[in-house]
């Protein structure tokens, strides 16, 4: 298993959470540390709620929150190429997953059909606040 985050839910944000310790973790593909700090905020799995039932699975599920959490911090500060975050997502996920093998598939094809639009619409801004909470270390 994955080192699990710790987080809090933001109140009147729309299923917005905060990490309220910072998160460490080495990344598996490219062997790199990836620090995300105290106060990053993320949506868990962006997994929309009529889907929560058929993959069995929420947006803060301990299969997925982890990787999630890395997957958000590594879109929003732009710090790997946008394929390489995809596939650290998928590789964490089969890591993590009790729930079998075809979950990871599912999320990896939905962050390469989806992820693009999110990609997208980030500005330099949006980068540089996401950068103060997210750094990558050479181990």
């Amino acid at each position: 298993m994955i080192p699990q985050p710790v987080i809090t839910p933001i109140p009147d944000s729309g299923g917005q959470a905060m990490l309220c310790v910072d998160f460490f973790i080495k990344l598996p593909l490219c062997g790199r540390g990836l620090l995300v700090a105290k106060g990053f905020q993320t949506d868990g799995a962006s997994i929309p709620e009529p889907v929560w039932s058929i993959i069995d699975c929420t947006p803060f599920d301990p299969d997925t929150l982890a990787a999630a959490i890395v997957h958000d911090a590594l879109y929003a500060s732009e710090i790997l190429p946008r394929e390489d975050a995809d596939k650290e997502f998928e590789e964490l996920l089969k890591r993590n997953s009790r729930k079998g093998s075809g979950l990871h598939w599912i999320f990896f094809e939905a962050v390469r059909i989806g992820g693009s639009h999110v990609w997208a619409n980030h500005t330099p801004q949006s980068v540089a606040d996401a950068r103060r909470f997210v750094s990558l270390s050479e181990s």
